[in-house]
């Protein structure tokens, strides 16, 4: 197992020598108001977080000795699996709210909260069910992806800056660029008629909040709890922003425990699914707002445009803004890569055509070596059902209608192979404008996601099984590699090699470290990017520079003062 991987985490049954069931959990759970658990699960989420891609062990073993007595705390250190962790605090706020009364008549005292350790620990059991296998292969691989899912997207690598950078450039520079063609939306007006907004400002106010949590460190070794929250106070020397637009984005942003439960009974989310808490990922405590997690702050940059700019359009035009979003994502992926490239090492191509009749022949071509890589781009959002719901054969449906395609409508994978057979069958005769292909000796796919998914744990096997079944009895001139799938994440990190390492080698590497095509591209055994130091992304950087002044503009803070949580002057209490 590659060493990026975090170990598997310790249940109940590994302490008690017996399974959790789900009713001895819910019985355990209603000795807690969902607000005090509200405010426990978003602390110790808090506690665990850290800015930079890993996990806070230092943090983790002092909420073990926190929250179990000492010999089992002990114990359970010594094992080096993780006790605590983010799926799981949000599987518990989540049914808290499900279950719990919103307040009880006596608050939780310490030593009752402690008990909520091994709460957090049944949690984990009933999480870590799997489910059922399945006949068919595609479904088979379905399952694989769904039980995986939920845990890699709660619990794997932070990716704050890049989710907000992504955000930026989509809604402003790339969205700007559109107007006037057919398919154009007005983000700006669409998202103010939605949330009474404006785009910048909201843009300013999530900054500003994250910029509350710039220093971790200082905050986790607090014992304030009132430390791990953020509120309307804190913009109090933000003299540009007015009280209306600071209500207006604190109803938006949260919601107290009351709403928050009369929505989740309403709508009884699957246990995987937390689209309510990522919704608002503020808990409102009193006046006071506590993150519920760090990530879906974050996220609600880029998700909170896109659905609330979706549910504003008229549902007869929903497909048309869709067609739109996905023309913003090639537009901001190939920008990504073209300004990474050096041109000679890899070579981009954005919108390569075919010589004769003119048509696009995929999203984009990178030359690398004798290489080529095929790139196509898909922006498209998989529903919370087929993520989350838990239901393989519905997974396997979506993921077959949005990244594979028919033969009457052909997406991503599709797509791809009709390029390959067009160029390099024995038969081809097409060529690309403006690209010579004469020499290449190996052919790379790469379907390219703006969803998460694309991160997931068995995905490149799912799109490579349709691909193999689509090439199958074809031959071509030079060697087809198998079909990788990158998330825009993970290629975002990946970007900033691009000046002087060769993506074919990546990408090669990629496939000989891991042939069953189970990992994600960071998280698999790589002989390239095993060997390369963390670098920045000069463009991404740039963008959160763009972020910066922003939010300092247009909450009015002096020319002098970075955006930091001590340039906010935020009290302690």
């Amino acid at each position: 197992m590659p060493p990026n991987i975090l170990p598997v985490y310790i249940i109940y049954s590994n302490v008690t020598g017996k399974p959790a069931t789900e009713a001895d959990f819910i019985h355990r759970l209603k000795d807690f108001s969902s607000s005090a658990l509200l405010r426990i699960c978003s602390v110790l989420n808090m506690v665990l977080t850290q800015l930079a891609d890993g996990y806070d062990e230092e943090s983790h073993t002092r909420l073990v000795h926190t929250f179990f007595p000492p010999t089992l705390a002990n114990a359970l250190l010594a094992t080096h699996r993780p006790v605590f962790h983010r799926h799981q605090l949000l599987f518990v706020a989540q049914e808290a709210l499900r279950h719990c009364e919103v307040t009880l008549p006596s608050p939780v005292s310490l030593p009752e909260a402690k008990e909520s350790g091994i709460l957090m620990l049944m949690a984990s059991e009933l999480l870590a069910s799997l489910p059922v296998k399945r006949n068919s292969a595609s479904e088979e691989l379905a399952r694989r992806i769904s039980s995986i899912l939920p845990d890699m997207e709660t619990n794997g690598p932070s990716s704050y800056n890049r989710k907000m950078a992504r955000s930026l450039a989509m809604c402003t520079r790339f969205a700007d660029q559109l107007h006037g063609t057919k398919n154009h939306f007005d983000i700006r007006k669409l998202f103010r008629e939605a949330t009474q907004l404006d785009l910048d400002i909201f843009y300013a106010l999530v900054f500003g909040c994250f910029s509350r949590f710039l220093n971790l460190k200082e905050i986790k070794s607090s014992s304030n709890l009132a430390d791990y929250a953020v509120g309307p106070h804190y913009f109090r020397k933000c003299a540009a922003i007015a009280s209306e637009d600071l209500n207006s984005f604190f109803a938006y942003m949260s919601s107290d425990a009351a709403n928050f439960t009369a929505e989740v009974r309403a709508k009884n989310p699957h246990r995987n699914e937390f689209t309510i808490l990522r919704n608002r990922p503020l808990f409102d405590d009193g006046g006071i707002y506590r993150p519920l997690d760090l990530s879906m702050l974050a996220d609600k940059m880029e998700s909170g445009v896109f659905w609330s700019v979706n549910a504003q359009v008229d549902a007869k035009i929903r497909d048309q803004f869709h067609v739109f979003w996905g023309e913003v994502f090639e537009l901001y992926v190939s920008w990504l890569i073209g300004s990474s490239v050096d041109g000679e090492i890899n070579k981009f191509f954005p919108n390569p055509h075919y010589l004769k009749k003119g048509l696009e022949v995929c999203d984009g071509i990178v030359l690398s070596g004798t290489s080529v890589i095929l790139i196509e781009c898909k922006g498209s959002t998989l529903t919370a059902k087929g993520k989350y719901g838990g239901d393989a054969s519905v997974l396997d449906a979506e993921l077959q209608k949005k990244f594979v395609g028919t033969t009457a409508t052909r997406k991503g994978v599709r797509q791809l192979v009709d390029a390959i057979q067009k160029l390099f069958g024995r038969e081809a005769h097409d060529q690309v404008s403006g690209i010579d292909l004469g020499k290449i000796e190996n052919v790379i796919p790469v379907l390219l996601t703006r969803d998460d998914i694309g991160s997931a744990f068995n995905l490149s096997a799912y799109l490579n099984f349709h691909f193999q079944e689509l090439i199958r009895g074809n031959s071509f001139t030079p060697t087809v590699s198998p079909l990788c799938a990158v998330s825009v994440d993970d290629f975002e990190r990946l970007a900033p090699y691009l000046v002087d390492v060769s993506l074919s080698e990546i990408l090669l590497a990629r496939l000989n470290g891991d042939k069953d095509l189970i990992f994600p591209l960071w998280l698999g055994d790589n002989a390239v990017l095993n060997n390369v130091e963390p670098r920045p992304s000069p463009l991404l950087t740039a963008e959160i520079e763009k972020l910066g002044e922003i939010c300092r503009v247009r909450l009015g803070l002096p020319d002098d003062e970075s955006l930091t949580a001590r340039a906010l002057d935020t009290p302690s209490s």
